[in-house]
């Protein structure tokens, strides 16, 4: 059985109910949401997804395989070589050792948190994800994502370099892994970014 932070309610070969036996299902649950369990939280949090996975990065490269004794074969830790790296990968510590002091303090303060249900504890990084500030959208923009390839988060050319060259708008927006952040440091005001974002002919584009 598969426990997991948050699985896309739309998936399909997944079943959460363990009481029905199926050998065609792979019997997972998530925390945070689920299908059947708020399903709208997905709809947040898939428009920050390399924001929330960067905050469970390990402090060793992925596993490459596994050998003869059952050891993992390590590739090369991704967050060095470079300023930006080592920059991303601060963040990225001080956003893991942030989390856990929120748990320690909403664990002692149990009284004001009575019942510490997914919805409630996530509505912070919705929040950051969907709804970012200024220098939101200017810190985590600038973080490297190591996936296939590297890139920024959300980093966008200038407004006067895209009136230029308005392929290269569309290009950089697909490219970037947090489109609400990329728009947020293009435009810089305060517009609906998540409504906008979420609005099927905008998704077309």
């Amino acid at each position: 059985y598969g426990l997991y932070v948050g699985i896309n309610p739309y998936a399909n070969g997944l079943q959460n109910d363990w009481l029905q036996k199926d050998d065609s299902y792979i019997y997972a649950k998530g925390y945070l949401f689920d299908k059947g369990k708020n399903e709208c939280l997905f709809n947040y949090e898939k428009n920050f997804t390399s924001i929330f996975e960067m905050m469970f990065c390990a402090d060793h490269g992925s596993v490459k395989s596994i050998d003869e004794n059952c050891e993992p074969v390590l590739l090369p830790f991704e967050y060095q070589g470079s300023t930006e790296a080592t920059i991303s990968y601060k963040t990225i510590t001080d956003m893991q050792e942030a989390a856990l002091l929120y748990i320690d303090h909403a664990l002692s303060a149990k009284k004001y948190f009575p019942d510490l249900e997914s919805k409630i504890v996530f509505i912070n990084l919705i929040t950051l994800g969907n709804y970012p500030n200024n220098e939101i959208a200017e810190r985590f923009g600038a973080l490297l994502v190591m996936d296939d390839s590297v890139c920024y988060m959300a980093k966008p050319q200038s407004i006067s370099h895209y009136i230029r060259n308005i392929v290269d708008l569309k290009k950089d927006y697909y490219a970037s892994c947090w489109k609400i952040g990329f728009f947020k440091r293009l435009i810089n005001i305060n517009i609906p970014y998540y409504q906008i974002r979420s609005c099927k002919d905008f998704l077309q584009l």
